[in-house]
């Protein structure tokens, strides 16, 4: 089977992640596996990428709405004339306006990373976003793979299908690069955030909570793991919290197994996810996630069974319970193991590759 992935770039990320494991564990199961992006950017120089085939639609300096479409457009129609896909997996709604216009004779169903964003800041604008997302949904077929169950009754509405036209296929770690490597709780720890420096996933909130917890841990490290555009801000916030070098900013780490596996718990402070990635990745590696209550988040955590929950947007609270956890290795050493145990049975990358390419294969087999 010839499965082509289109995806807006492969800049740091989840979904970008998501579309390279997905290429990767197609093409070991004997597949062939491609990627179109419609910007040429590819952050991911890790190794095990390496095979991955990738072309671009247009050139930065064309990326302007809706000029872009019509060159993309033709770009791909070129690129599915080469390759012959049997498949057509779309990531990101900017490439979905693109398959729609160009309407293929190809099986294609849109895979949905996050919540449907409603505010925009004017309703004239949300109606038309909204009107050119059900446009380019039904275009491509009207079918769903939601990356959460959580995200079916928003996309459903959001989209105007019922939900029989989604799939949930959650999304997968890579339990042989994300290993299980137990410790203790301690009065020194060493926390970790991971995931881009961006308003949406509110690093701000953490440094506050940290500078809240140092009250009780005063040996404990905060570090940073990713990058974006609040990291001017945030450097200034850690001088103006007088936190000094017990705040670490990383910078995007391709090592990051390395980097979960020096720390002793994991925040995860989003206002909101569609798949909290980062968090799985923290479970499968044994580290206790202490995280807001929030979609996301809520149910990778099991509810709470396998990791801690804080009102959402409560720094006092996120650290209040990161320093209770600590003070409790027996309770500390159950989560790690709960967490492990719940990315062993839902969220091992080899499930979701077979969970798209069962998919695949109904869309192929004409069965969906």
């Amino acid at each position: 089977m010839r499965v082509l992935q289109l995806v807006h770039s492969l800049d740091r990320g989840g979904a970008e992640r998501i579309v390279l494991e997905l290429d990767r564990g197609a093409k070991a199961q004997g597949h062939d596996a491609r990627v179109a992006m419609l910007l040429d950017s590819n952050a991911f120089t890790e190794p095990q990428y390496a095979s991955v085939e990738t072309r671009f639609l247009v050139s930065p300096e064309r990326y302007q709405w809706p000029r872009y479409v019509l060159p993309a457009s033709a770009r791909l129609r070129e690129i599915v004339a080469e390759w012959l896909p049997d498949v057509l997996f779309i990531h990101t709604p900017d490439v979905a306006i693109v398959a729609a216009w160009v309407r293929l004779k190809v099986p294609a169903i849109e895979v949905i990373h996050w919540h449907w964003d409603t505010s925009s800041g004017s309703a004239l604008r949300e109606v038309w976003r909204r009107a050119v997302a059900r446009w380019a949904f039904s275009r491509n077929g009207g079918r769903g793979i939601l990356v959460a169950s959580h995200l079916l009754e928003d996309s459903s509405r959001y989209l105007g299908f019922p939900e029989s036209r989604f799939r949930c296929v959650e999304n997968g770690v890579d339990l042989e690069k994300f290993v299980f490597l137990p410790r203790e709780a301690t009065g020194a720890p060493r926390i970790a955030i991971v995931g881009a420096l961006n308003i949406s996933k509110r690093p701000d909130l953490g440094l506050r909570a940290f500078e809240r917890l140092r009250n009780e841990l005063p040996e404990a490290r905060l570090v940073l793991a990713g990058d974006g555009p609040m990291r001017p801000d945030l450097e200034a916030l850690r001088g103006e919290l007088r936190l000094g070098d017990s705040v670490e900013f990383l910078g995007y780490r391709a090592d990051l197994p390395e980097v979960l596996a020096e720390c002793h718990v994991c925040w995860h402070v989003s206002r909101r996810e569609g798949f909290g990635l980062a968090v799985a990745e923290a479970m499968a590696s044994g580290r206790p996630v202490v995280g807001m209550d929030v979609p996301g988040v809520r149910d990778l955590l099991g509810e709470g069974s396998a990791g801690v929950l804080a009102p959402e947007g409560d720094a006092a609270a996120l650290a209040d319970r990161t320093v209770h956890l600590l003070r409790d290795n027996a309770n500390y050493r159950r989560i790690a193991l709960a967490g492990r145990s719940l990315a062993e049975d839902r969220f091992n990358v080899r499930r979701m590759v077979a969970g798209y390419l069962e998919v695949a294969s109904e869309m192929v087999a004409g069965r969906w």
